[in-house]
């Protein structure tokens, strides 16, 4: 028996209402990621009420952080004064494969992390080992056993990190620790979408110095950085397919959206 499943789409009413779009996923995710690097209170405002919210709090507790995310107003607030080196279970790794994300922050903040691939996949060639050859070009020491990767460098080093194609992952694992790295680091071919200027914008705002310029990004390292209250951008793949609905079906009246997003 065939397993293709098929959608019956049929005409609907004309769309007629006002659209309150959600914070992004794809820059929520790393936005929590990055407030690993700081010691004190930092908060973020608009953060959807996703599942994977949810993995990353139990994740960055298990670390030593003290986290609490209010669903119903959006606010996820995390202290990370207390992180401490420790390893992370495989299972915890797996419940998001944007976990990879926190591998930048703990090795800037504790110099050694031990975790997992993001799914278990373990076998043949990985989009983590493009972050992992970056790293090595820091100075840190790479060793995977099994399904274990562990990380540690006694002090990164700043250069030039020239990305084989524009991965949004890599760009913003490197960026996170390269702001702690004393020197100048430049990312070539570096992802720019929304959501990596969205962390760039945190960032900032922690106190670090970071020029954009046209596939590229440079870095001014080793500020001490400071806590943060950020506003994640909107969901701008939401928005496109409310604009669609709306472009076909009828009218929509959108309350929140930054229309440079999209």
């Amino acid at each position: 028996m065939s397993m293709q499943q098929n959608f019956c789409i049929q005409q609907s009413l004309a769309l007629d209402g006002t659209v309150h779009v959600s914070g992004a996923k794809n820059a929520v995710l790393v936005a929590i990621a990055s407030l690993l690097l700081v010691k004190g209170k930092s908060v973020l405002y608009n953060v959807p009420h996703l599942q994977d919210i949810w993995a990353f709090k139990e994740l960055l507790e298990y670390l030593g952080a003290v986290v609490e995310f209010d669903p119903e107003a959006h606010i996820f607030t995390v202290d990370a004064t207390n992180i401490d080196f420790i390893g992370i279970p495989s299972q915890m790794m797996k419940k998001t494969r944007a976990s990879i994300l926190i591998l930048g922050p703990l090795l800037a903040r504790l110099k050694k992390v031990q975790l997992s691939f993001p799914g278990g996949d373990a076998i043949g060639a990985r989009p983590i080992d493009f972050h992992l050859q970056n790293f090595e070009k820091m100075g840190a020491i790479v060793s995977v056993e099994g399904d274990v990767i562990t990380v540690q460098a006694e002090q990164l080093h700043p250069g030039k990190f020239v990305l084989d194609y524009p991965s949004v992952g890599a760009t913003e694992n490197i960026l996170m620790a390269a702001v702690c790295v004393p020197g100048t680091s430049t990312i070539v071919n570096a992802a720019l979408e929304p959501e990596v200027l969205d962390l760039i914008k945190a960032l900032r705002s922690m106190g670090a110095f970071i020029d954009v310029q046209p596939a590229r990004i440079i870095i001014q390292g080793g500020t001490v950085l400071r806590p943060v209250h950020h506003t994640v951008m909107y969901d701008r793949l939401e928005v496109g397919t409310y604009l669609l609905a709306a472009a076909i079906t009828g009218f929509l009246n959108f309350r929140t959206w930054d229309i440079k997003s999209v």
